[in-house]
């Protein structure tokens, strides 16, 4: 069986938000169950603990965090055109990832009558999973700007090779994501 030691999650949690600039948000992911710890539990832990946003794989689990209390702002990594409606009514802020999504995602909140929904951009700097690629930026700009539907709340990336001693392909999507 496994067993969850929230007095250990707490000092890591303390350690991070002391190592990091007070105006930065920190992001807890509690996709998978909380990668098999629980997923309601958990979050009500790390939201009485104060952190600024959680992180889910899907919108099934982001509505099920909604229904057990949970408040904070929830990021959906994966979100499919069929539950788009879902992650509205249940405000959880999807990761946007293509210019067809995009398109759909805006289309979902213009027949739901909603202005300024928040999204996060997900670039695709070396991972070649999902992501706008860095040529799209202009275009995604630009989509963006002439849709009072929608405004970026965050932009981001994800690191293929972080732990690795050799840095150089971190560093390499590093600069793809700063340009």
């Amino acid at each position: 069986s496994l067993e969850i030691n929230f007095s250990a999650l707490k000092q890591n949690l303390t350690f991070f938000k002391k190592s990091i600039a007070s105006k930065v948000q920190l992001l807890c992911m509690v996709k998978a169950q909380s990668y098999g710890s629980g997923l309601e539990k958990t979050a009500l832990f790390l939201q009485d603990q104060g952190v600024d946003y959680l992180g889910v794989a899907c919108v099934d689990e982001g509505v099920e965090l909604r229904k057990g209390g949970i408040q904070l702002p929830i990021l959906v990594l994966n979100v499919e055109p069929e539950s788009f409606h879902s992650c509205i009514m249940n405000n959880l802020e999807p990761a946007i990832y293509s210019l067809s999504q995009l398109d759909l995602f805006i289309r979902e909140l213009i027949y739901m009558k909603k202005q300024g929904y928040p999204i996060h951009l997900k670039f695709d700097t070396g991972m070649h999973r999902l992501g706008f690629s860095v040529s799209d930026t202009s275009k995604v700009i630009e989509m963006i700007l002439s849709q009072p539907e929608v405004y970026i709340k965050s932009v981001f990336s994800h690191l293929a090779d972080s732990s690795s001693s050799d840095k150089t392909f971190t560093n390499n999507q590093l600069e793809k994501f700063d340009s």
